[in-house]
């Protein structure tokens, strides 16, 4: 998984595994795409994308404090509240 490895990678050119030093945001893939804001090495947000369909594919998180996330069947941005700002589907069959 790409996030083990950078958090791998960070811990050895630091010469520490010590995770409150890093600050991230993660979006996995999995049947209940889930997203999570850590910070000082404690769970500060998470969501579970269940209004999405499929496995996020890529996710950011922008200035504003919103996630844009791809998913397997489209778009959406979502609030830090959990409200869904905008969305897109597919078309069907894409």
């Amino acid at each position: 998984m790409a996030f083990s490895l950078l958090i791998t990678t960070q811990a050895f050119a630091t010469g520490s595994t010590d995770l409150s030093k890093h600050d991230f945001f993660y979006a996995g893939e999995s049947k209940q795409p889930r997203m999570y804001i850590v910070k000082n090495g404690v769970i500060e947000w998470e969501h579970l994308a269940s209004e999405r369909k499929g496995e996020i594919s890529d996710a950011v998180l922008m200035t504003d404090g919103n996630m844009l996330i791809a998913h397997q069947y489209g778009i959406a941005e979502i609030a830090p509240n959990h409200s869904i700002i905008w969305s897109y589907d597919a078309p069907e069959g894409c």
